[in-house]
């Protein structure tokens, strides 16, 4: 029972750390259909560990239908109707009315490019997956949710039935190769738990990561077993006297998944922009003062000399692009920016309440403000840099339209 590996979705706090860079590292394939939930807004975005067997704000599930998932979605939609057309259109609207209303000629156009290509519905959908909008995403599941329900219940015109048909064909479609990517990312975590030794663990997981496996689907089955072998672990503390077999087992279960994790965040933030990479690793880290480190190292010019454990200082040879900041403070604005457009965009398309948005738009923030910090002490208060850094972040966190893409999203 504890060697099993879990197919289920996302955890909560560590998918905040995925929503926002996966578009980047190539990884946002189902970003839609595992929306982030339940993240403190004074927490760093890590993998988070239910107490006493309970999970709070539990993301959308793609494979579940339950009644309280089905209910938060229709009240989103519901909620954005109001505003638009007033509370007497709500009863005589469906959800899957609503769901279809909200696309665009955009999400048209692509839906009936993939049911008309000769490739077949899943061969097209898997090489058009990255193009699709969250908004698309979500109405496709919507619509492939109440394929079975009663239909007497959709207020439909003719041609509306037919783009419901057309969605619903498309959205098994998606279904299916998510599920097939969902059991490729298990296949991969099952090599790596039968490495059976350290340097052959890391050895695969470098390989892993030049294969392009360390996606979506991987990281999503991962956080689920890691979230299961925590569970057991408390289970096994509570009852410590009566099987201490069990509490080793389970504890060392989820060391050997955490390591696993680390490494293959660091595999990943080796693919991606400098930005964007320094933003995962400062969500992902705990410690404050190893934050502060990480930011002054990535953030200020390299060193120019080093002093000898007998106190000499060594000049090192005067290299103009060694001088440069391993990131630049304008790459690391670019990835804050990227990361709150992709959060609006997740909530506004349905994949996140509001809250859980907010909450990961503060988290951004914090990592904003140590950033500035940061640049006041290695540059001064008034540099040129710090001033650049600030002016740069201030349309994101303090955008002068409500319809800026860092509230309305994109």
């Amino acid at each position: 029972k504890r060697e099993k590996l879990s197919l289920t979705m996302v955890s909560p706090a560590q998918r905040a750390v995925l929503a926002f860079t996966l578009s980047s590292i190539r990884l946002c394939l189902v970003s839609a259909w595992v929306p982030p939930a339940g993240v403190s807004s004074t927490s760093r975005c890590r993998p988070r560990f239910p107490h006493n067997g309970q999970q709070q704000n539990q993301p959308f599930d793609l494979h579940s239908s339950s009644s309280q998932q089905q209910q938060q979605r229709h009240d989103f939609l519901l909620s954005m109707v109001v505003g638009e057309h007033g509370e007497e259109n709500i009863e005589e609207t469906s959800v899957v009315a609503l769901a279809v209303n909200d696309l665009t000629e955009q999400d048209w156009e692509l839906v009936k490019a993939i049911h008309s290509s000769e490739e077949g519905l899943e061969n097209a959908v898997a090489a058009r997956l990255s193009e699709m909008h969250p908004r698309l995403l979500l109405t496709l599941r919507t619509v492939v949710e109440s394929e079975n329900e009663d239909t007497q219940k959709v207020v439909l015109d003719k041609n509306e039935d037919k783009n419901v048909e057309l969605l619903q064909a498309v959205g098994g479609a998606v279904k299916q190769v998510l599920d097939t990517r969902l059991e490729g990312g298990r296949n991969v975590l099952q090599t790596l738990l039968g490495a059976g030794e350290i340097r052959k663990l890391d050895a695969e997981i470098g390989k892993a990561s030049r294969s392009g496996l360390l996606d979506m689907a991987f990281f999503t089955v991962l956080n689920m077993n890691v979230r299961d072998a925590a569970y057991e672990d408390t289970l096994g503390t509570e009852t410590e006297e009566s099987s201490n077999r069990e509490i080793t087992a389970s504890t060392s279960r989820l060391q050997i998944l955490q390591h696993i994790y680390t490494r293959c965040q660091e595999e990943v933030e080796k693919t991606v922009s400098p930005g964007v990479g320094l933003l995962n690793k400062l969500l992902r880290t705990d410690v404050a003062s190893i934050r502060t480190n990480q930011l002054e190292h990535y953030l200020g010019p390299q060193t120019s000399s080093i002093t000898t454990p007998d106190g000499k200082v060594v000049e090192l040879k005067y290299n103009e692009k060694a001088s440069q900041p391993l990131v630049p403070p304008t790459l690391l604005v670019e990835a804050i920016a990227g990361a709150v457009q992709q959060i609006r965009t997740v909530e506004r398309a349905g994949g996140t309440d509001a809250r859980t948005a907010a909450d990961l738009v503060e988290s951004c923030r914090q990592v904003a403000m140590e950033a500035r910090t940061a640049l006041a002490k290695v540059y001064g208060t008034n540099s040129t840099e710090l001033l650049a850094f600030q002016d740069e972040l201030q349309p994101i966190f303090r955008p002068d339209s409500a319809k800026s893409i860092y509230i309305q999203g994109n």
